[in-house]
């Protein structure tokens, strides 16, 4: 089911994409879903389904200040992101 969340992200060379904006439009879509159970995405897991769809060419990686520090993936974008 979740794999259907990161089916609106498309690999472009370049992206930032927030780890933490990913898990909730996962968890909205999962809301919206019929035949919802309660599971949810964790980062571990998120990073596995990543891996799978788009192994190394999308990197996980820690950007912003210290005190404000987020996980990101670099090289994805949310579909419908794009110009």
């Amino acid at each position: 089911m979740y794999s259907k969340a990161l089916a609106n992200y498309v690999y472009e060379e370049g992206a930032i994409t927030p780890v933490s904006t990913i898990i909730q439009r996962a968890e909205e879509s999962q809301e919206n879903y019929a035949g919802a159970t309660g599971y949810t995405l964790g980062f571990s897991s998120l990073g596995r389904i990543v891996k799978e769809l788009w192994g190394d060419k999308v990197k996980n990686a820690k950007r912003g200040a210290r005190t404000d520090r987020q996980h990101v993936y670099l090289n994805i974008i949310w579909l419908y992101q794009l110009s």
